[in-house]
């Protein structure tokens, strides 16, 4: 659920961009520079939130991260109902920025996220997914468009508001989230980070997912002495 929020509206986004392209080029060539400044915008605000990321992450735990980015995905996204009534391109351009940004934020609390709670094991596996999503995300996009469930002219407001879904199922189900082992032990909190570890790893790989954690925080604690 987390990839399919995060990284695959990265490829979603752009499959829709693609079809809108597509169809702007058959129908309405004078719009062919507008489309692919829309193209860019969203990039450019996936770029501009990583940067928001960076800054956030020092200021906000993990959990509190992801549950942020779900919600301006979801706001963002449901902006897009304007353009259905407004139809300026400049004003696009501003939603498609607005709609890159929670997208950028998301993902990098996603990828700290799937990192600090996967056992040794399964993790590459698990960021390797995460990465997948990005095409998968891509091709619900084409099926959408492709199949007639979407007209051309509709892809740029019904399609781009669908990823409002997965986001508003994301929050509510984020809200139950725990803050991972190594978070909690960075802190101090031993008995919280022995529930985080039960609640992500069932009981059968509580000792291997704490002795994991503690193992990471003391490689961390070596490399700030070691720069220090």
């Amino acid at each position: 659920m987390i990839s399919l929020t995060g990284t695959a509206q990265i490829g979603y986004q752009e499959a829709i961009s693609t079809v809108a392209f597509n169809a702007t080029v058959i129908w309405e060539p004078v719009m062919h520079i507008g489309v692919i400044l829309a193209r860019s915008t969203f990039s450019v605000g996936c770029a501009a939130g990583c940067a928001c990321f960076a800054f956030g992450a020092r200021i906000l735990q993990l959990r509190s991260g992801l549950l942020l980015g779900a919600v301006f995905m979801t706001l963002t996204s449901l902006l897009f109902s304007l353009f259905k009534f407004v139809s300026n391109l400049a004003v696009f351009w501003l939603l498609r920025f607005f709609a890159g940004v929670p997208v950028g934020f998301f993902v990098g609390f996603q990828t700290i996220f799937i990192s600090d709670i996967a056992l040794f094991a399964y993790r590459q596996n698990l960021l390797a997914l995460s990465g997948i999503a990005v095409p998968v995300g891509f091709l619900i996009a084409m099926a959408l468009t492709r199949t007639g469930i979407f007209k051309w002219e509709e892809c740029w407001y019904y399609s781009i508001m669908l990823p409002a879904i997965p986001s508003a199922l994301f929050f509510a189900y984020g809200i139950r989230l725990k803050e991972p082992p190594l978070i909690l032990m960075m802190c101090g909190l031993e008995d919280d980070a022995k529930r985080s570890a039960q609640y992500y790893h069932g009981e059968e790989d509580v000792e291997q997912a704490l002795s994991e954690a503690l193992e990471r925080l003391r490689a961390q604690v070596f490399a700030i002495r070691t720069v220090l």
